[in-house]
């Protein structure tokens, strides 16, 4: 209730929120995915392996009227997103926020039947969702503690994802210049940019390189 009232005080036209119980996401986890998982609040880091199926999960939320279907983070700061808007016009079905492959901390797929559910390319994928272990599937799959990698991450929807797109002969935009660069974390400020300053939707590096002029 605290962030929906923080949204409407927003009054951002385009933006909503609906909540959901775990009983009722487990209902509908059985319906679309065919597994009876009781979820609970222990569960919640576990929800992050479902963020790929969500699409299908909720079909009748992801209607025909959006192109395209994501999912993200809720610490994102979104900054001035029209300036990527190119990315959206038909070009890129996939558009993910890594810099060289995808991270669960937002990636867009365009609005077809075939990417809603493109995580069932992987026959374990859904089998993996049973259990209450993270495996990083949203990710690479890999950025887990190892006893927690299943088959070198390769059930992963970074796998899937390349896969796909190497079979559909269209490939990544993976940001070989820093103008493509959709994502910036901590990490990038500390190991490589340096310092960098929020300003009017924008972050600016302070000190410019050969990466970031």
């Amino acid at each position: 209730d605290h962030i929906k009232d923080l949204v409407n005080g927003m009054k951002v036209k385009n933006f909503q929120i609906e909540s959901i119980t775990y009983e009722e996401f487990s209902l509908r986890v059985e319906d679309k995915l065919h597994i009876k998982v009781n979820f609970n609040h222990s569960w919640s880091y576990k929800l992050c392996d479902y963020k790929p199926t969500l699409a299908h999960v909720f079909s009748e939320v992801i209607t025909d009227k959006y192109d395209y279907w994501g999912f993200v983070d809720m610490d994102v700061v979104w900054g001035n997103f029209s300036r990527f808007a190119y990315l959206f016009q038909g070009d890129y079905p996939i558009v993910i926020s890594g810099w060289w492959r995808s991270t669960g901390a937002a990636a867009f797929l365009r609005n077809t039947p075939e990417l809603k559910t493109l995580f069932m390319r992987d026959p374990l994928y859904i089998e993996l969702l049973k259990n209450i272990t993270y495996h990083n599937l949203d990710e690479g799959g890999m950025q887990v503690n190892p006893q927690n990698v299943v088959d070198g991450g390769s059930h992963s929807f970074n796998d899937i994802m390349e896969h796909y797109a190497t079979e559909h002969t269209f490939g990544f935009n993976k940001g070989k210049i820093w103008q493509d660069h959709l994502f910036y974390d901590e990490e990038d400020s500390v190991n490589w940019s340096g310092s960098v300053l929020w300003h009017n939707g924008s972050l600016k590096v302070l000190h410019s390189s050969e990466n970031f002029p």
